[in-house]
């Protein structure tokens, strides 16, 4: 079984956050960046499935910036199999739709037989990407 967990880079919830006043963005280099305990709770849970099925691989997946993988080591560290972080530049500031499209991309390249993402990220508290999941699939031909 493959299981892919989405992870994702945040400001650290107890420190400052600041924003770039001309891009209206993140100031990336003014927090500390780290994995969403949210997304940790989440490789938690397919951890603990890997336990009790040893056949199982856990593949990390990230988009974001070049301070990602960082991040994602925190995950590998935890116990996770492999980690795929897509950056792109193009991607700076996209919204949450184009987020949610280039990851079900990802994961279909990945290949799985299941997706676990936490429920809100703490930066954003965005809860729009399990919901988002089923539509994700139906996407056209020419964003595929």
């Amino acid at each position: 079984m493959k299981i892919v967990v989405l992870m994702k880079e945040v400001p650290d919830t107890w420190g400052d956050r600041t924003l770039d006043l001309e891009t209206g963005l993140l100031n990336r280099a003014g927090s500390d960046l780290v994995l969403d305990e949210i997304n940790e709770r989440a490789l938690e849970v397919a951890l603990t499935h890997r336990d009790s099925h040893p056949d199982t691989e856990v593949v990390l997946l990230s988009v974001g910036p070049s301070t990602v993988p960082n991040s994602l080591r925190k995950g590998l560290a935890m116990g996770g199999d492999r980690a795929v972080h897509v950056e792109d530049a193009a991607l700076l500031g996209a919204d949450m739709t184009l987020t949610a499209e280039v990851l079900a991309a990802a994961v279909r390249s990945i290949g799985f037989d299941l997706v676990i993402a936490g429920n809100l990220s703490t930066d954003g508290e965005a809860e729009s990407f399990p919901p988002c999941w089923p539509n994700c699939w139906e996407l056209p031909e020419q964003v595929r």
